[in-house]
């Protein structure tokens, strides 16, 4: 059985179904796609208003000098 997976964002490259096929990665950082801290949070929190601090995995927000979501 397959489970349908649909990308997170524009970024997010999804992984063939047969896990088989070529996954282009950047070898170097262990990277499939390089995204930056606004990119990140808008994942964690499932949003990516700018402004949001918590939701998602984070429903109570993160603890560091970086939380919320600026661009």
């Amino acid at each position: 059985n397959e489970i349908p997976i649909s990308p997170l964002d524009v970024l997010d490259i999804v992984p063939p179904p047969t896990g088989n096929d070529f996954f282009p990665a950047s070898f170097d950082q262990g990277l499939a796609v390089i995204r930056n801290t606004n990119q990140v949070m808008a994942i964690a929190y499932g949003s990516s208003r700018v402004g949001t601090s918590k939701g998602g995995f984070f429903p109570d927000g993160l603890n560091g000098t970086i939380h919320t979501i600026t661009a």
